[in-house]
Parts: C-alpha cells; sequence; structure tokens
C-alpha cells in the first residue's frame, strides 16, 4: 500500500509541476516580458562598455581577447532574435482585436519564450563580467622588402653570407665596399632571407652611424623585440636588453654603417661567447674597422657594378625615355660616368626620367665637371650623382626639403615624407612630381 502511494505521489508531482509551470507562463507572460525588455537594456549596456573597452585596446594596437570577440558575437545574435521577438510576436498579441480578445495560446507562448529568453541574456550578462578584455600585441618584428637586384655579382655574395650565417662557429660577420655600393641592401635582403628561411627566431636592423647615439639603438632593437625598458639611463638598459636578448633562442642582429668601434656591451649586446645563438651582422666602408675593431669573423666585400650590370639597372630607374635613340649614346656615357655605382646609377636615373635631349646632355656635363672637393670618405662619382639630383629639382621649397634632410638626415625621413606628401595634396612642390620616391633619393643619400 505504501508503494502504491508513493508511486501515486510521484506521478502526481511529475503530472502537477510541469502543469503550474506550463499555467505560470500564461499568468506571467506580461511580467515576464517586462523583465525581458529591462535584462535586454543592461546587456546592451555592457556591450555597449566592452566595445569602448575594445575601440580603446585597438587604439593602443592591443590584441583582443578571442572570448571576447566570441562574446560579442552571441550578444549581438541573441539582440537580432530579441528585436524581432519584441517586435513582432508582442506586437502581434497587442494587435489581436485591440486587446479586448485574448488569445491565451499567444499569450502562453510569449510567456514560455520570454522566460527562456531573460535566461539567455542574464547568461550572457554573467558571461560578459571579463577580467582582460585585451593584450599588447606580440612583436611586431621587421618586415623587410625584396627590393635587391638579381645581379651575378651581387647573388654569390649573398649566398655565401647565408651559408656563413648557418655556421654556428661564426658569430660577427661584416659586410663591407664603399659608399654607395650597395652594402645596406645587401644586408637588408640577407636579413629578408634569414626570416624567410627561419634561420632565426629574430631578426633586427638598426642604423649606428658616423656618431653612435647609444640610447636611439637601444630604444630602437627593444622596440623591434616589444621589450619595454624598466629604467632610463644607458647602463641598466644595457643589462637589461643583454638578459631579453640572452632569452631568444637564435637572434640576428644587423649593424648597419659602422664607421668605428661600437662597444656592444654598452649597448646591451652579448657576443658568442656570452649567448652562442647571437649573430652579428655588421656593413662598413673600412674593412679594417671591421675585422680589427670589431672582430669580424668572415668578411664579404662589395665591388662596384659590372658594365652590362650598370645599364640593366640604369634602364630599369630611367624609364622609357632610354629607349629614344638621340639618348641612348648619351645615356651610355652617363652610366660610364657613374663607374658602376648604384646610388649614382639610381639618383641619376630617377633624376632624368621624362627629361628632353638638352638635359640630358647637360646631365652628362655637371657629371664630368663635378669634383668632390673637401669632402671626406665620399666617392667622387657619388657626390656629382647627388649634386646632379639636387640641381634638377626645380623650386626653392624642393631644394630646401633636400637641404634639411641631409642636415638632420634619418630622423627627418619620416617628417620629409609627410611634408612632400602634403605638399602634393595641396598643390605645392609641383617639381617633386618628378620623383616618384622621393625617399630612395634620401635614404642613398644617408646611406654614403
Amino acid at each position: 500500500m505504501d508503494i502504491l502511494m508513493s508511486i501515486a505521489s510521484k506521478i502526481a508531482e511529475l503530472l502537477v509541476e510541469p502543469a503550474a509551470k506550463q499555467l505560470q507562463y500564461l499568468i506571467f507572460y506580461k511580467s515576464n516580458i517586462q523583465k525581458l525588455e529591462e535584462e535586454t537594456e543592461k546587456l546592451k549596456l555592457n556591450r555597449e562598455g566592452v566595445q569602448l573597452a575594445m575601440d580603446e585596446a585597438t587604439r593602443k594596437s592591443e590584441v583582443i581577447a578571442p572570448v571576447v570577440k566570441r562574446w560579442i558575437a552571441d550578444v549581438d545574435k541573441e539582440t537580432n532574435e530579441l528585436k524581432r521577438f519584441l517586435e513582432e510576436d508582442v506586437k502581434a498579441n497587442k494587435m489581436c482585436l485591440n486587446g479586448w480578445l485574448p488569445n491565451l495560446k499567444l499569450q502562453h507562448y510569449l510567456g514560455r519564450k520570454a522566460k527562456k529568453h531573460t535566461d539567455v541574456v542574464l547568461q550572457l550578462q554573467e558571461e560578459g563580467k571579463f577580467d582582460r578584455k585585451s593584450y599588447p600585441a606580440p612583436p611586431i618584428g621587421m618586415h623587410f622588402q625584396p627590393y635587391m637586384k638579381t645581379f651575378a655579382s651581387r647573388t654569390k655574395i649573398l649566398n655565401q653570407i647565408m651559408e656563413a650565417l648557418k655556421d654556428r662557429n661564426i658569430h660577427i660577420l661584416a659586410i663591407c665596399g664603399m659608399g654607395g655600393v650597395g652594402k645596406t641592401t645587401m644586408a637588408n635582403e640577407v636579413a629578408r632571407r634569414a626570416k624567410l628561411d627561419k634561420l632565426f627566431d629574430e631578426v633586427v636592423m638598426v642604423t649606428v652611424a658616423q656618431n653612435p647615439d647609444i640610447m636611439r639603438i637601444q630604444r630602437e632593437i627593444k622596440d623591434i623585440l616589444g621589450y619595454t625598458f624598466k629604467t632610463e639611463t644607458q647602463l641598466p638598459r644595457a643589462g637589461e636588453l643583454r638578459n631579453r636578448i640572452k632569452n631568444i633562442g637564435k637572434i640576428l642582429i644587423i649593424l648597419d654603417d659602422i664607421w668605428k668601434r661600437l662597444d656592444l656591451d654598452a649597448v646591451g649586446i652579448p657576443d658568442g661567447n656570452e649567448h652562442s645563438g647571437c649573430t652579428i651582422l655588421l656593413t662598413s666602408r673600412n674593412i679594417e674597422v671591421a675585422r680589427n675593431q670589431m672582430r669580424s669573423q668572415r668578411n664579404f666585400v662589395i665591388q662596384v657594378l659590372a658594365e652590362q650590370e650598370a645599364w640593366k639597372l640604369f634602364e630599369e630607374v630611367a624609364g622609357t625615355s632610354i629607349n629614344n635613340p638621340d639618348l641612348r649614346p648619351i645615356a651610355k656615357q652617363i652610366v660610364k660616368e657613374c663607374r658602376g655605382l648604384p646610388v649614382a646609377i639610381v639618383t641619376v636615373g630617377r633624376a632624368l626620367e621624362n627629361k628632353n635631349k638638352e638635359e640630358w646632355k647637360d646631365a652628362l656635363r655637371q657629371l664630368r665637371k663635378s669634383i668632390a672637393e673637401n669632402i671626406s670618405d665620399m666617392n667622387a662619382n657619388v657626390y656629382s650623382s647627388i649634386e646632379l639630383s639636387y640641381n634638377f629639382l626645380e623650386s626653392k621649397e624642393a631644394k630646401s626639403c633636400f637641404y634639411y634632410a641631409a642636415y638632420f638626415q634619418k630622423t627627418m625621413i619620416f617628417l620629409l615624407k609627410l611634408w612632400l606628401d602634403l605638399g602634393k595634396d595641396y598643390g605645392c612642390f609641383k617639381a617633386l612630381k618628378q620623383w616618384k620616391k622621393p625617399e630612395v633619393v634620401l635614404n642613398l643619400w644617408f646611406k654614403l
């Protein structure tokens, strides 16, 4: 008997409770809808707050957490469904004989649907309580453009350097040659290949220049590695940077434009004995500086371009006007005056693009008579080519840009490019339209 009573009680429970629940959907359907509307507004406010945080993180170049992105997508999906429910289904109930004739079936449906949507909204509100919405972006490293011309003389040296980089017993290498011969271009291509072939975990390239600024070099290296210094003085920074580099398995550090001994310890660059995974590639005009002062274990000397290579490069930069039979003999003589120096060939070729015959002849005369007097450590042909490009600028404004950029050197390149772009937008500096890439000439000038 007790067993039968227990079974009957359970059956009643299973039947009555669901029935009561279904009845509540019908009786409290209005309050269910009202609660849904209230909680939906709270969810919308939460979503707006999260969006503001995401926008701020984006401005700081931070990475949005995947869980936050998914939450935003879920909220938007639920919000769209709620919009249809509240605007269509609920509105249909109010229109039923202007509300005088209740539709019990529809009211039950609305009460049940509103309760389920409310549960989802409450769950999304809880899930939207994030500890962190974004994270600092990983180091972006450096991007190296593949712009080195595939000349046989350069390809051979490039392959030799790439093989030397694979030798774990070599920690310091050097690319040497006169100013304007293409050392920086070669170093850039080495960096690009090293990243492409995944020879190193990190590749860093910084310019040292004639008067090294240790703090600037430290800052540029740490920026590339995505590191933040804890101190503002040189010596502690060197210790921090050294520890950061030692924590990288294999790293290639390219020090471009070495004029004299650079104290690697003062910068914070460990040597091969301290960190076997650290390889240093430097460029210098002076092989003795590389070999004796920087202790380079392998030195690769870049010579000027062969005659055919020089002509091929000039053809590429001078444009279609070089195909003019009247200009071709002059062009041949101009290339000869450039003496195989890539920087001279590129500078003169770009300056003469779309010029007439008289301007070509005048350029040849200028190249022949220009003498780099009182300019130390500069090849006369390089100087004359840059002087020529300067003289071909047609406005005082353009010449002022060139002058000040040369005076302030590489720190001016970005501002100069911005200035030129703005000037073109407002119709100023029309003479500069002859330069497809003004920064190319300036970069070449600064690499001398």
